[in-house]
């Protein structure tokens, strides 16, 4: 059992806290019950596992430590003491640090996704966890991060997403390139904007539907003749909603046609 902080594993979980750290070892850390099964599920490599003995306490840990050891991954056991300040919830009982892995715009074309969802510099982890989390829900079955400003893999974005950022097939790529496989797949386009897009929000498939930042929206080039600008009505005084919250509404009008057919 590690009962010490300055165990070389636990320095190196401290360390993945750190964006430097993830990008750097190419590593990440997931916890919760629901999370890991989904990170097993879609084969994230597995670095190293870990469970607090003291934590495990229901049916669903008793279950998780028997899934960790029926795959192998000889989970280390850690003191309570230790194992409390590396976890962010409660009643987890359990750590995996996986490897990263997102698809390239070559693995996506192979999926041929109806629906896709693509995120353009969203800057805050929350909502871009929370975005994944209803395009998952939703019945999308891929998305992309196009110039991001932050990583799929930050703590904030794996916990708002409740485990999509590992069930859903993702890509990253920049806006020029991810416009030019679109149109190439003879997608149809919707590119979210605050004023001046349509309010009629029905959806031709295959299609992709585009968000951008809350502080600068899309850039230029989602404007195009051949790219649909929709809006959200909403009352007069009031010009924006989250994106997250925008993106949910959006992704529901489409729900219909990829959950029932």
């Amino acid at each position: 059992m590690i009962t010490s902080k300055d165990n070389p594993k636990i320095k190196q979980i401290l360390q993945l806290e750190q964006r430097k750290q993830r990008d750097e070892q190419g590593l990440f850390v997931v916890e919760g019950a629901q999370e890991i099964r989904m990170a097993l599920q879609a084969g994230f490599g597995v670095q190293a596992a870990f469970i607090c003995p003291d934590r495990v306490k229901t049916k669903d840990d008793f279950d998780l430590v028997a899934l960790l050891n029926a795959q192998t991954l000889a989970p280390l056991e850690v003191a309570e003491n230790i194992f409390g300040p590396l976890a962010y919830m409660q009643r987890s009982c359990a750590l995996l640090v996986l490897r990263q892995h997102s698809l390239d715009l070559v693995e996506l074309a192979q999926r041929k996704p109806r629906a896709l969802l693509a995120l353009v510099g969203i800057e805050k982890p929350g909502n871009l966890g929370a975005l994944l989390r209803t395009a998952h829900a939703s019945g999308f079955d891929a998305a992309v991060v196009a110039d991001k400003h932050i990583d799929l893999w930050n703590p904030n974005c794996l916990r708002a997403s409740r485990g999509s950022v590992l069930a859903l097939p993702l890509a990253e790529c920049d806006s020029s390139a991810l416009i030019a496989w679109l149109k190439q797949r003879s997608y149809h386009i919707y590119a979210t904007q605050v004023q001046g897009g349509t309010p009629d929000l029905r959806f031709d498939l295959p299609c992709a539907l585009v968000l951008g930042s809350e502080k600068s929206g899309l850039g230029p080039e989602w404007s195009k003749a051949d790219i649909s600008a929709v809006s959200i009505p909403m009352a007069a005084g009031l010009d924006s909603l989250n994106v997250a919250v925008a993106g949910g509404i959006l992704m529901y009008t489409l729900a219909p046609q990829l959950l029932h057919s």
